[in-house]
């Protein structure tokens, strides 16, 4: 199976022609558990931004924050998000289990 790492990226700004750079990368299961929360913290935020003001982008945001967040069971098996109110835990299934 492949591995999970992380990669901290500085991108300059107000360079023209400049590209980002790699500060580092890991495989750190505590930096891995941190990037995956808050990807679907800002994938979750983003859902919010839309609610009640476009229910079509809502749904489409929705359905992607749910997929990141399958994605991101099945990549990293240990990782258990936070529940939101009001919605359940995805919890990966138990092994040997189908998804």
């Amino acid at each position: 199976m492949a591995d999970v790492e992380v990669v901290l990226l500085y991108k300059p700004s107000g360079f023209e022609g400049e590209g980002e750079f790699r500060l580092c990368r890991t495989s750190a299961a505590a930096a891995i558990q941190a990037v995956a929360a808050a990807a679907i913290e800002q994938a979750r935020a983003t859902v919010a931004l839309y609610r009640g003001l476009d229910p079509g982008l809502e749904r489409v945001t929705a359905a992607e924050a749910d997929r990141l967040e399958t994605v991101l069971h099945k990549l990293i098996p240990s990782y258990t998000p936070p529940a939101e109110p009001g919605r359940p835990r995805l919890v990966p299934p138990p092994s040997g289990g189908k998804p």
